[in-house]
């Protein structure tokens, strides 16, 4: 017994034995490309003001004058005016921060309706220079008549010029709608990576109703029938009539970022 047990365990050893022998001969032959791998992140657009959005401008006022001692003042004292002698400025900041990775266009719309003809504006620009379609335009601002160059029109379509990132004279990308109730626009498109630091900045507006004080009286009838809520050339109800409890003087900005999907429009 103690013989076949012997003769049994050395059987065992020897398949044992044979069996790695033989797996140690199996092979196959392999090519292994390696790893093939790609990852990306979103591309970045980080476009945002460097203030709160939206508003009122404070262009003008239920008041005019020393606060002891108002020239002109709404009843109440509650809905803003205008009147021959009211003059104002409002400043505003349009920063905007971020260099996004994609193409983008950069777009405003202004508005500015005039309905007395009679108010005169001013534009001055992030580097404290008048921006104008007159003689005026790059000299410092001083708050005295003849620089005040600019209409509503003209107004309206400078700012809407201006806040696009336009320079000079481009007329690239604008449509001019001033005269009516519709706004102008300007627009420009920019490659990626372009830096919106210089783009736009603090612009202020500065507007006047001149108050005729040589005694000539130039344009005493117009005033006065606007003041009495008729038509200012003849005094009677008519197309230009203007309700002194509706607009007359308004103006409206906004300024728009948005991603291009045709990248071909941009010079990189």
């Amino acid at each position: 017994m103690k013989k076949k047990m012997i003769a049994l365990a050395v059987l065992v050893f020897a398949v044992a034995i044979t069996s790695y022998s033989v797996s140690g001969t199996y092979a196959k032959y392999t090519t292994d490309s390696g790893n093939w791998t790609d990852t990306a992140r979103v591309a970045k657009w980080g476009i945002k003001w460097g203030q709160s959005v939206g508003g009122t401008l404070n262009l003008f006022a239920p008041q005019y004058g020393d606060a002891t001692h108002y020239e002109i003042q709404s009843t109440g004292g509650s809905d803003d005016v205008i009147a021959p002698g009211a003059k104002g400025n409002a400043s505003f900041g349009l920063t905007l921060e971020g260099a996004p990775e994609v193409a983008f266009e950069l777009k405003s719309v202004v508005k500015v309706i005039d309905k007395t003809g009679q108010l005169k504006f001013a534009l001055v620009g992030p580097d404290s220079k008048l921006i104008s379609d007159g003689g005026k335009n790059g000299q410092s601002f001083v708050d005295q008549l003849d620089n005040y160059e600019l209409t509503a029109s003209t107004l309206e379509t400078t700012l809407a010029k201006a806040l696009a990132g336009h320079n000079g004279d481009s007329n690239s990308g604008f449509e001019d709608k001033s005269g009516d109730d519709t706004a102008s626009n300007a627009s420009q498109k920019f490659a990626p990576n372009s830096s919106l630091s210089t783009v736009v900045g603090n612009y202020t507006i500065y507007w006047m109703w001149d108050f005729d004080a040589s005694g000539s009286g130039t344009n005493d009838k117009q005033d006065t029938n606007l003041g009495n809520g008729v038509d200012k050339e003849s005094g009677s109800g008519g197309e230009n009539y203007t309700d002194q409890a509706g607009e007359a003087a308004t103006v409206e900005v906004q300024v728009t970022a948005t991603q291009l999907s045709d990248y071909s429009a941009v010079t990189p």
